[in-house]
């Protein structure tokens, strides 16, 4: 799948949102310690952050101030909870997961940064006790969510397609 597939199904916003410069990326990297995909990078350059209304999914933007929709917010969220949930004795999900997106029944999206190269991370789906695991990049991910081709319990996909599938940006 490429990004002009994605771009068929998911029209961008006119005015898109914390969408950042190629300075600010190296800046971004820099600080959390970790290369981003290329395919993140040009979703948010594209889209900015915001909402996949179809999936009611929330897209991180390491440019956005809010703490709905900003990266580093939700890496902290992440690694806060993975502490809790080890000092309460609980199972935690894998190591190397790094959070993307998040929905509105507590579903997030993650990558499994152990390869290293983030141009082959996969997607993990957690929701309480449910992990999914795809090999697919985000954008294809998205793509195959939005038209069916993915199956997932978390998103009940394939997703009714009475919803509107839009992207609708968060305001800063």
């Amino acid at each position: 799948m490429n990004q002009h597939e994605l771009l068929k199904i998911l029209t961008p916003p006119p005015d898109p949102v914390a969408i950042g410069s190629v300075s600010g990326w190296r800046a971004v990297e820099d600080r959390i310690g970790l290369a981003l995909p290329s395919d993140y990078k040009w979703f948010i350059s594209v889209y900015g952050a915001g909402i996949v209304e179809a999936a009611e999914l929330v897209v991180f933007s390491p440019f956005a101030a809010d703490d709905l929709t900003s990266l580093d917010s939700w890496i902290s969220y992440h690694r806060s909870y993975e502490i809790e949930m080890q000092d309460y004795g609980f199972d935690v999900p894998p190591p190397g997961l790094l959070p993307w997106a998040k929905d509105s029944t507590r579903g997030t999206c993650l990558w499994d940064t152990k390869s290293g190269d983030p141009e082959i991370w996969g997607v993990f789906v957690l929701l309480q006790e449910i992990m999914e695991v795809y090999p697919d990049n985000m954008t294809t991910f998205l793509y195959k969510l939005l038209t069916g081709a993915r199956e997932s319990i978390v998103y009940r996909a394939p997703l009714d397609p009475r919803l509107p599938t839009r992207y609708r940006p968060v305001s800063q």
